[in-house]
This record gives structure tokens, C-alpha cells and sequence, in this order.
């Protein structure tokens, strides 16, 4: 009986969510869960894509130790190595926050949308 009563004041105080709209409400839930799905899948991605990195400046940084070039050759050759890959990992970062900047933007336009359907 209680738990009729609170269905009956949820009808009473939000009727879109029981109108019409609650279909298109659904559908828009799902694509935010996708989303987030999304946003989880691309920070995976950047820490693999960072490791796949890491392990190849590794690699560069000891073909340079076991160089038979002078001392100061080699110290040049691995500043070399560390500011090409810090470039490469500023540039993954860049297009990973954009792409995360832009999934968050449309989970918030979409909850957004959401507010205005129930409130229609």
C-alpha cells in the first residue's frame, strides 16, 4: 500500500516521466551510459598508449647507453630521446582530454535535455 502511495506522488509530482517522454528519456539514458562506457574506454586507452610509449623510450634510451659514441654524444642523444617522447605524450594527452572534454560536454547536454523533457 505504501509503496502505491509513493508511485502515485512520483505520477502526481513528475507526469513526463510517465507521459510520452519517457521513451525518448530511456533512449537519452542510455546514450550518458555510453558514454561514460566511453570515457572509461579512453582512459584505458591512453594509459596503454602511454606504457606502448614508455617501454619505447626505453628501448631508444638503451640503444643510446650502449652506443660506442662519446660521453657527451650520448648525453645529448638521450635529451634528445626525452624531449621527443615528452613531445609525443603531451600530444596524446592533448587529444585524450578533447576527446574527454567532448564526451563530458554531451553528457551534460544531454542530462540538460533530459531536465527539459521531464519538465514538458
Amino acid at each position: 500500500m505504501i509503496k502505491v502511495c509513493k508511485v502515485m506522488a512520483l505520477m502526481l509530482v513528475a507526469p513526463a516521466a510517465f507521459g510520452q517522454n519517457s521513451g525518448q528519456i530511456k533512449i537519452v539514458r542510455a546514450e550518458i551510459r555510453r558514454d561514460q562506457g566511453n570515457l572509461t574506454t579512453n582512459f584505458k586507452t591512453m594509459r596503454n598508449a602511454h606504457a606502448e610509449l614508455e617501454a619505447r623510450q626505453k628501448n631508444e634510451l638503451d640503444l643510446v647507453r650502449k652506443s660506442s659514441a662519446s660521453r657527451a654524444n650520448r648525453a645529448a642523444a638521450r635529451r634528445a630521446v626525452f624531449a621527443k617522447y615528452a613531445a609525443l605524450w603531451s600530444q596524446s594527452r592533448r587529444q585524450a582530454d578533447a576527446r574527454r572534454r567532448s564526451l563530458r560536454e554531451d553528457i551534460a547536454a544531454k542530462r540538460a535535455w533530459i531536465r527539459k523533457l521531464r519538465q514538458s
